[in-house]
């Protein structure tokens, strides 16, 4: 069957886009505007799906940030312990249990720092206030015995505005990899000064090196504190393409199907999943992936994620996620690849290479590593110009004129042509 994505669904997918944020705004987690735009999202799978339904689930909306303030505040008091016991000079003894405090508080902003965030995990949650949200999900029924679920999914909420993006980008990095920096220096410099302090063989020079140490994280953990601002000041990203523009695809995508069901290979069942607070940590994916688990894996289940569609000159299939570490499937990576290549769609893998792993090691996760976590086979599509982005990602920019036709049309039809494959090895 040739796959013909029209004018009429670019326009469609475009239009969606539009019409969500002129509706409802910015969407952060567990906002009234979220659940707003995940009725309408209903409303509009309703139209052509064979059924529809909303999961409810709670979560603390600024969940992955949790480490900021937990990390510098540890970091800070850990710092004043050494001080304390160098300006004071009290009994040896005294020095060790005070150091020892020291090296107890930098090893908690260790663990929460790489937990909360590096691991995308609930270490913190459930020490603050939950709130609802939820994940939509739109399903094609199979028309035979369902045998196979493939998913296509993307994000409804919107970023939490980065603060130190707004004066610049590079800025943020540096600030971001400085606050790692000093995690980790003093991680490890105060347990050797511990081990030192025990055996009374602290070098004089130690004091000047933490003391510059020191000097050069007050102002790095100030700008930290500041990384995004408290309460409503933060909910001012439209998220036209982080992510309505995943979401105008499974929009899209019902739209089709609905219109060329014989594209829908006769034992598999599709799902659209419109899911909620990905930008507080992937809560809506963890939570589906975690309810539906058994059902999934029966089913051989392969899920499909799209974050970030902004160029449709050149896709990107994640294979790998640094920050959380998680590799995706390969065979849906190479599935993806191929029908790509079988749409007419510049499509290449991403997330192998050393380069791609060291500068990407604190970009964040997608939602489809809430799956390959979970051992359901996933992976993710993006569209992004690195450069061209950092003037709008998580910004109060990130606005439909960023938003490219030819970025969903792209999707659309790497979505279309992997089905499609599917239905010919059926065949």
């Amino acid at each position: 069957m040739q796959i013909d994505v029209t004018l009429d669904y670019s326009d469609y997918m475009y239009n969606f886009i539009k019409e969500t944020i002129e509706r409802f705004g910015p969407r952060n987690p567990c906002s009234s505007a979220e659940k707003k735009a995940a009725h309408f999202v209903k409303e509009e799978l309703g139209k052509h799906c064979d059924e529809v339904s909303m999961e409810t689930f709670t979560c603390v909306p600024r969940g992955l940030f949790l480490w900021i303030p937990v990390a510098i505040t540890c970091i800070l008091c850990s710092f004043l312990c050494f001080l304390i016991i160098y300006l004071v000079q009290p009994h040896r003894l005294i020095q060790v249990v005070v150091m020892a405090g020291a090296v107890g508080l930098v090893i908690v902003a260790f663990l929460v720092t790489w937990n909360q965030f590096f691991n995308y995990r609930e270490f913190l949650d459930r020490f603050f206030k939950k709130r609802e949200s939820q994940n939509v999900i739109g399903t094609f029924k199979a028309s035979g015995e369902k045998k196979k679920i493939i998913i296509f999914s993307a994000h409804l909420d919107s970023a939490f505005e980065f603060t130190l993006s707004r004066i610049s980008e590079n800025f943020q990095r540096v600030v971001v990899f400085l606050g790692f920096g000093i995690l980790m220096a003093w991680f490890c410099l105060s347990i050797a000064i511990l081990t030192l302090t025990i055996f009374s063989l602290v070098p004089p020079g130690v004091f000047t090196t933490v003391l510059v140490l020191f000097f050069i994280g007050i102002p790095v953990m100030g700008f930290l504190s500041f990384f995004i601002m408290p309460g409503e000041r933060a909910n001012v990203v439209p998220g036209a393409i982080d992510d309505l523009s995943g979401v105008s695809v499974v929009m899209g995508l019902s739209k089709y199907l609905h219109e060329r069901r014989d594209l829908i290979p006769s034992n598999v069942e599709i799902r659209l999943i419109a899911f909620g607070c990905e930008e507080a940590g992937l809560r809506g994916a963890y939570r589906y992936a975690a309810l539906h688990d058994n059902e999934l894996k029966q089913l051989d289940a392969e899920v499909i994620n799209m974050d970030g569609l902004e160029l449709g000159t050149k896709y990107h299939v994640i294979e790998f996620e640094p920050t959380t570490r998680t590799r995706h499937s390969k065979e849906v990576v190479e599935k993806l690849l191929n029908a790509a290549a079988a749409a007419g769609v510049n499509a290449h893998r991403f997330g192998a290479g050393k380069l791609e792993r060291t500068l990407g090691f604190a970009s964040g996760g997608s939602d489809a590593a809430a799956f390959s976590k979970a051992g359901i086979k996933a992976a993710s599509i993006i569209s992004r110009n690195v450069v061209r982005s950092t003037h709008f990602y998580h910004l109060r920019y990130d606005t439909i004129d960023n938003v490219d036709h030819s970025a969903m049309a792209g999707a659309l039809k790497t979505c279309l042509a992997f089905l499609q494959n599917e239905a010919c090895k059926q065949a």
